[in-house]
């Protein structure tokens, strides 16, 4: 399977952290298994992105959320807004 894979337990969560902004390097990274070295950003300059994700589970439906992102260029005022 590609990606990452946790096992959640009912009634349990894990959180994921899917993407990265520095404050050294300009910037939206992506957090992933099969990152690069030296990592590059998938989003190199200031604009709105969405990332689109789709959550896999046994058992139960398939879930798609995006994440809408406001990359201003500095990680203090970027804004990020989930979508289902």
């Amino acid at each position: 399977m590609n990606g990452y894979l946790h096992t959640i337990l009912p009634e349990d969560h894990v959180s994921l952290d899917a993407f990265g902004i520095r404050a050294d390097v300009p910037g939206i990274f992506l957090l992933s298994r099969f990152d690069t070295a030296p990592r590059k950003p998938v989003c190199p300059n200031p604009g709105e992105y969405i990332f689109k994700y789709n959550i896999y589970s046994f058992n139960f439906p398939l879930l798609g959320v995006r994440v809408r992102i406001n990359y201003t260029g500095n990680y203090e005022t970027t804004q990020a807004m989930l979508e289902m």
